[in-house]
């Protein structure tokens, strides 16, 4: 048989999950297992069809009411939950003799930070296993409870109830414009006019977008551009197409060009990075480590983010077309 075509171990667990709702309640079991497991419902039905096609058979049948789990799909689900324990007990048996970090993490640190944090931890102990989840406030909290992680860094306004926790440092806010429009360079950047420019935003389960449609929606501003990822967006935004928001750590790198960015902190809700762990316990010496690092590295820089060359592809080369625009967009105003 040839290799699992991605993460074997999510694609059983989500199945697993799946098979225990329809057995529960078929009418809606995909949605809610999808919500559980904080994923896109799109994405539990590939993960779903990846699973029955490298498996030879179909895993459900039917649909709506009448949706249920085939012969097959229930041996994978008992054969799913039977790895699932045995993969706890392997964690169990190991972690008094292996040295090991399981930790979730926000994207925007997952992305930036947390390589090099690990990168220094790896040279103090070689042998130390990782194991990072990209995760959001509730699922870092829910992961915490099931213990499938010691650590979180997770990102707020206050930190999150019933955990220790330590602040790591507050993130700044950037509102990121085209280089050519009369806002980049105006003096005062004013709220009511910055509602009327085109918003480029991710979904509406983004923290950011929340954070700045809070202050900026009830003086009109809509989002006009959803993106997936950050760097789409600054790219509309080079473009001309309207004005991006970024919730950045101190010093955080990024590749842009005809960009202007201006600090906005104090305009809008505050937030900051949290590391939050299980409240009565200890936080072993490797994680004591990469909190350490991790809040050593937030705190650098406070005053701009780095912003690199050019937009990748956009033919420029090694020239610094960004230059201009990265000496004015680091302004605080």
């Amino acid at each position: 048989m040839s290799a699992f075509p991605g993460d074997l171990h999510e694609h059983l667990r989500a199945f697993a999950l799946l098979a225990e709702r329809i057995e529960a309640s078929p009418r809606g079991a995909f949605a809610s297992t999808a919500e559980q497991a904080h994923i896109d419902g799109s994405v539990l039905r590939r993960r779903v069809q990846a699973l029955g096609a490298w498996l030879g058979g179909d895993l459900l049948a039917g649909r709506g009411a009448g949706l249920r789990v085939t012969p097959r799909g229930q041996e994978v689900a008992e054969t799913a939950r039977r790895v699932e324990t045995l993969v706890d007990e392997l964690r169990a048996r190991l972690s008094t003799t292996v040295r090991a970090v399981s930790l979730a993490c926000t994207g925007t640190v997952t992305t930036e930070l947390l390589a090099p944090a690990l990168s220094a931890a790896r040279e103090r102990w070689p042998d130390l296993a990782v194991r990072v989840r990209r995760a959001g406030v509730q699922q870092s909290l829910e992961l915490i409870e099931r213990r499938e992680v010691g650590l979180a860094i997770v990102r707020g306004r206050e930190p999150p109830d019933g955990v220790a926790r330590r602040r790591l440092v507050h993130d700044r806010l950037w509102a990121a414009l085209p280089a050519s429009h009369r806002l980049a360079s105006a003096r005062q950047l004013r709220l009511r006019e910055l509602a009327k420019v085109p918003l480029i935003a991710r979904g509406p389960r983004s923290p950011t977008r929340q954070r700045v449609l809070e202050v900026l929606g009830p003086l009109g501003a809509q989002v006009q551009i959803e993106v997936d990822e950050r760097n789409p967006a600054l790219h509309y935004v080079g473009l001309g197409l309207g004005v991006s928001f970024l919730s950045l750590v101190p010093g955080h790198e990024l590749e842009v060009t005809d960009v202007v960015f201006r600090d906005v902190t104090g305009r809008f809700p505050r937030s900051a990075f949290w590391a939050i762990w299980p409240r009565g316990r200890s936080l072993s010496e490797c994680e004591r480590f990469l909190v350490d690092a991790l809040a050593g590295m937030a705190g650098r820089n406070r005053s701009r983010p780095a912003l690199a060359a050019s937009w990748p592809g956009s033919g420029t080369g090694s020239r610094r077309p960004g230059c201009t625009h990265r000496r004015r967009g680091a302004e605080s105003r």
